[in-house]
């Protein structure tokens, strides 16, 4: 379990598979798949969600991306520009 990503460590200790995450999430268990791989980018709304399923803060969730390992990856919002 030590080169899983610190969400796959989560479902583990909650006992929930990726399909019953996935529903919870209102998302496909191979986009899910993916998150937990670093294939993926996830929203910054679906992280918050995920840490409160999971009751866990985002640190914890991102703990591997500080290690050099694999995490989710976070897309934040681009802010419009506006042409003058």
């Amino acid at each position: 379990m030590e080169n899983e990503s610190g969400l796959t460590k989560y479902l583990i200790e909650h006992n929930l598979t990726n399909r019953e995450l996935a529903k919870k999430l209102g998302i496909s268990e191979t986009y899910l798949s993916m998150l937990r791989h670093g294939d993926a980018i996830g929203s910054v709304k679906l992280v918050k969600k995920i840490c409160k399923i999971l009751q866990m803060d985002q640190n914890t969730l991102f703990q591997d991306y500080k290690t050099k390992r694999r995490a989710i990856y976070v897309r934040k919002k681009k802010k419009p520009t506006s042409s003058q």
